[in-house]
């Protein structure tokens, strides 16, 4: 392709032509052009790069994926914070930006940090014990839902003073649940001690049901004994799936992931 590139260029340059998006110096380069195998940015990825060229979302929002989970918590927006009374506990949902360590006069760490949703943005402060409890979930461009009591005054916007973390990826996995289809057997007494053993093995946060096929062929789902809960894994996936389970991943309310 750079060859016959350059042979047009010489040919117009004979001609006296400028081409027809006009001329190009001899020494310009197509060693830039994307090779066939370039791969495009996910939405996640173009989020980023656009709050990082920009300083703000233009194709959408980072939140939009945990819509769903929002509605069922009950949220609160930082434009509705201004309707709450001051010291009311709140929980709101946003992206990390600004964060700030400082440090207290007793040389203990302390966090400042502004919490964006689609609307504006919030301050929240996470004094020391809550900042070594949760400062490790918190670095700018992270999702997060942050829950602690509002401060509002005449001469300042309102703010959280922070208690509580969770990133929205761990909120996520915490409501989806593993479902086990187990191969249909004449009795299922050495196969549910077998899927036992492995689950007992991989503790979590998310929440396991079985499928099994009874004697009417009735299909009849099971959850699992809380305690049960596992740590979601490619090495738990491999195990389940040698004694002939087949897995799937379902939110709380019944839709596939």
């Amino acid at each position: 392709m750079c060859a016959c590139r350059s042979e047009r260029a010489r040919r117009e340059r004979e001609l006296g032509q400028n081409g027809l998006f006009g001329s190009a110096p001899e020494e310009t380069s197509f060693a830039n052009e994307l090779p066939p195998n370039a791969k495009g940015w996910t939405q996640v990825e173009l989020l980023a790069a656009e709050k990082a060229a920009l300083g703000f979302y233009i194709t959408g929002h980072p939140l939009e994926r945990y819509l769903e989970i929002l509605e069922k918590m009950n949220t609160t927006k930082s434009s509705e914070l201004l309707n709450l009374n001051s010291g009311s506990r709140v929980s709101s949902a946003g992206i990390v930006a600004d964060f700030q360590l400082r440090t207290t006069k007793k040389g203990d760490k302390f966090a400042l940090l502004r919490l964006e949703d689609e609307l504006g943005g919030t301050k929240c402060v996470l004094w020391p014990e809550v900042y070594r409890k949760h400062g490790q979930s918190l670095q700018n461009e992270t999702a997060v839902i942050i829950s602690g009591r509002l401060e509002l005054s005449e001469d300042s916007p309102p703010t959280i003073i922070v208690d509580q973390v969770q990133t929205m990826e761990a909120v996520s996995r915490t409501s989806e649940f593993v479902v086990l289809r187990a191969p249909a057997q004449p009795d299922y007494a050495e196969l549910f001690d077998s899927i036992l053993n492995i689950l007992s093995a991989h503790p979590g946060d998310c929440d396991v049901a079985i499928e099994a096929i009874v004697e009417d062929q009735t299909l009849v789902r099971i959850k699992t004994n809380p305690a049960l809960r596992v740590k979601r894994s490619a090495e738990l996936d491999q195990a389940l799936t040698r004694l002939g389970c087949q897995l799937t991943i379902e939110r709380s309310n019944g839709a596939r992931v």
